[in-house]
């Protein structure tokens, strides 16, 4: 397999950050801190038809797109998301589907020493198969233990990790040897762009069903504020039309006129 030049890389990718990011409308930011080139193959490989993905240099990207400025404004926005270990997928499928299969490729993986936890870890009360000679690594982190049948039972309930600690080397060594893979990695959705508009990823989790929930929830709102100050809207109109409707029924069984709706009500 030919050996592709950096000077020929430098040229594919500052060439195909323009044609991308003026043929599609949307993509997704997404960040590559720990994701290996195995793990992202394996996501490339489920994403929808047509899906393109762009990872390269900041510099290069930027330039790119900054020498055409002047054709397409909108373009500045997409530079200032050029920041950090950034990549961008690109598709013309559902958004919501691309970051399903992204969520669907996380990789487990142990502790590393000076990595940030990025959770509470905790080591359950239990009796390990580990003999006598592990019980240096538990008195290193203060886990109380005691050597039942021959093999290291935890006591109680230990905390081993808190959420933004740094990891030392006495955490990652017990944490291996018991076998416990605390830490996930996948892209990190930074942002979404669609339309020229830059908004959360987390919008994407939001349903139709959703949707009509929210608009259900305001209107509910808005009617009962209408009945409260006695202001007639679009929302409280039926409420009114009802209230008015069971109002004309009493007054008129108070006065005993009959009227074809108060029949049915009288004994």
């Amino acid at each position: 397999m030919t050996k592709i030049s950096k000077k020929d890389r430098k040229n594919y990718i500052f060439n195909r950050t323009y044609d991308l990011f003026t043929t599609y409308n949307k993509f997704i930011v997404v960040d590559m801190s720990n994701v290996t080139s195995n793990q992202l193959q394996k996501t490339k490989m489920l994403w929808p038809s047509g899906t393109q993905f762009l990872i390269g240099k900041n510099t290069t990207m930027k330039k790119s797109l900054s020498e055409h400025l002047k054709e397409n404004k909108d373009l500045e926005k997409v530079i200032e998301l050029i920041k950090g270990n950034v990549a961008f997928v690109f598709t013309n499928a559902d958004l919501k589907e691309i970051k399903n299969v992204i969520m669907d490729n996380k990789r487990f993986t142990y502790a590393k020493v000076g990595s940030i936890s990025q959770c509470d870890v905790w080591i359950e009360a239990s009796l390990t198969g580990m003999g006598p000679d592990k019980t240096s690594y538990f008195q290193a982190l203060g886990i109380p233990t005691k050597i039942t049948k021959g093999k290291v039972e935890i006591i109680s309930k230990c905390k081993a990790l808190t959420t933004g600690d740094k990891v030392g080397p006495s955490q990652a060594n017990l944490l291996y040897i018991l076998d416990v893979k605390p830490f996930t990695y996948f892209m990190q959705l930074k942002c979404v762009y669609e339309n020229n508009e830059i908004y959360d990823s987390s919008l994407l989790d939001i349903t139709t069903s959703d949707i009509f929930n929210y608009i259900s929830q305001g209107v509910s709102s808005i009617c009962a504020l209408s009945l409260g100050l006695g202001i007639v809207t679009k929302a409280s109109l039926p409420y009114e039309i009802i209230n008015g409707y069971k109002n004309l029924i009493g007054i008129s069984m108070a006065l005993e006129f009959d009227i074809p709706e108060t029949i049915p009500f009288r004994t």
